[in-house]
């Protein structure tokens, strides 16, 4: 199977799809892109199951531009869809991935790039700050907005918190399904009383 997971990496063999994710009434409020990797014309590998060997052939810049591609088309021809993309702090730390991701939305329309969300996942730890601070900065300046995954799984995120400008905030799924205990309601409801006072929206 790493073989097969290898070859199919080598060849850019991925395959995206957008998730819609609902509001309270039922209307689709954004999309999440996610990224399969297309084995056999019938076997779809999730990003658990080929993140590893991923890593190691550092195959996640070409996941990257293949996913803010595929999203800038659907944007264009959905205007009044928003779709969310996944970057660690590895990508944004790697100079050559974050120089192409500009590139690819740097001619396009004002109108379809202030409607991408980028969303910060913690499958990496910080390496250099300066340079997260610095790419959202840049964001900023094309109105991305910029969200947090899986908030409250990582000490990190308070700090992430204090020196970035986040538009959203993700709680960990952990929180949300064991809401019904005291002690998780309890962490939810500091954790949204945290977000109003530091005006996430």
């Amino acid at each position: 199977m790493i073989a097969r997971i290898q070859n199919a990496l080598l060849e850019n063999n991925y395959s995206f799809m957008l998730q819609p994710i609902f509001s309270r009434d039922g209307s689709i409020n954004k999309y999440e892109s996610l990224v399969r990797l297309d084995i056999s014309k019938s076997e779809k590998l999730l990003p658990v199951d080929f993140f590893h060997e991923a890593e190691k052939n550092e195959s996640f810049k070409d996941i990257l531009i293949a996913s803010t591609q595929n999203t800038i088309e659907f944007l264009k021809i959905n205007p009044s869809a928003k779709v969310a993309i996944n970057i660690s702090y590895k990508d944004i730390e790697h100079d050559d991935t974050m120089n192409e991701f500009m590139n690819v939305i740097k001619d396009e329309d004002d109108k379809v790039v202030e409607r991408i969300i980028i969303e910060l996942i913690e499958s990496f730890d910080i390496g250099n700050i300066e340079k997260v601070v610095g790419f959202c900065k840049r964001l900023k300046e094309r109105d991305i907005k910029i969200s947090i995954d899986d908030f409250g799984i990582k000490n990190s995120n308070f700090y992430i918190l204090s020196i970035i400008d986040i538009d959203y905030l993700k709680i960990d799924g952990h929180f949300i399904k064991n809401i019904s205990r005291e002690k998780t309601r309890f962490i939810v409801e500091t954790i949204i009383g945290l977000c109003k006072k530091v005006v996430l929206k």
